[in-house]
């Protein structure tokens, strides 16, 4: 009796999931109405995100400062040594008012 009435429990389930229409194919219409390239719309994006058209979310600032942390540096050692040189003089002079 229980594997009758669990059948058809998943049976009427199963039913109303197949009966959505998800509009898988929304990409194609859209496509064929698209006129620029990808490269445009990449050149578009850019260009909005540097005039601050395009908002972006605490979690992407934080993303992107993750993100620019884990990049491979470029410096050298000594490079590296004269910047926290440079901060510390700073961060010395603006605590003690010199």
């Amino acid at each position: 009796m229980k594997t009758i009435i669990v059948s058809t429990f998943l049976a009427a389930a199963s039913l109303g999931a197949s009966a959505m229409d998800y509009n898988i194919d929304w990409h194609s219409e859209n496509s064929a109405k698209n006129e620029l390239t990808r490269a445009e719309v990449k050149a578009d994006y850019l260009q909005a995100k540097a005039a601050g058209k395009v908002p972006i979310t605490e979690f992407q600032n934080r993303q992107a400062d993750r993100l620019m942390m884990q990049a491979p540096s470029t410096l050298t050692r000594k490079q590296v040594r004269q910047e926290i040189a440079t901060y510390r003089g700073q961060i010395f002079f603006d605590t003690h008012g010199h």
